[in-house]
């Protein structure tokens, strides 16, 4: 979804895309920018609410170069 977003706002910028696109299919490119930003807020949101993990094991230290 980022890349379809992305080319179109590229093709909007440029010189055929400026003749061509209207402000409707701005309006479309902004609700799908504004619907990604939406479900990464949420993703993380849920990160946030998540415990820090805790270390599986204890830390070692190994001497190789004995």
């Amino acid at each position: 979804m980022q890349g379809e977003i992305a080319e179109t706002l590229h093709f909007m910028v440029s010189l055929v895309g400026r003749r061509v696109c209207t402000f409707d299919d701005l309006l479309s490119c902004s609700e799908k920018i504004t619907l990604f930003s939406d479900e990464e807020d949420k993703i993380l949101e849920a990160h946030e609410d998540v415990p820090p993990s805790q270390p599986q094991f204890e830390h070692q230290q190994f001497n190789i170069l004995q």
